[in-house]
């Protein structure tokens, strides 16, 4: 429960608490967000790696940059390309052999880093 109504103190330390959770899950998003440290896409002579969403519990999806970066040859990749559409702002959709991949860990990065990825890609794989 995010407030307690069973009397004035309860009322009182509770609005405080819930100021408290908000601040901290507002530092954390902006943390993540502006972290320098958090590398999400990598690029390098043989391939690209990126951060992949898992598909397992919420607990592994909470701790995305924990894991490793996933690594996708160039001359895997058949084809990338950014989309920015009202509802999704800005994707990388990456396809291989086996489908296509919308990169949602890159949602964070700026569009003009998006579109540098698609960019420097596109010249490896031409």
């Amino acid at each position: 429960m995010f407030l307690s109504f069973k009397s004035v103190p309860d009322f009182i330390i509770s609005c405080i608490l819930l100021l408290f959770k908000a601040g901290f899950i507002a530092g954390g998003y902006f943390y993540i967000r502006y972290a320098s440290g958090v590398e999400r896409a990598k690029l390098d002579e043989k391939g690209f790696y990126y951060r992949e969403i898992s598909r397992g519990s919420g607990m592994a999806k909470l701790g995305i940059d924990t894991g490793t970066l996933s690594f996708t040859a160039y001359g895997d990749i058949r084809d990338i390309s950014y989309k920015k559409s009202f509802w999704t702002s800005g994707q990388i959709v990456l396809t291989l052999d086996a489908g296509n991949m919308v990169l949602v860990a890159l949602g964070v990065l700026k569009d003009n880093e998006k579109r540098e990825i698609v960019d420097l890609i596109k010249a490896h794989i031409s």
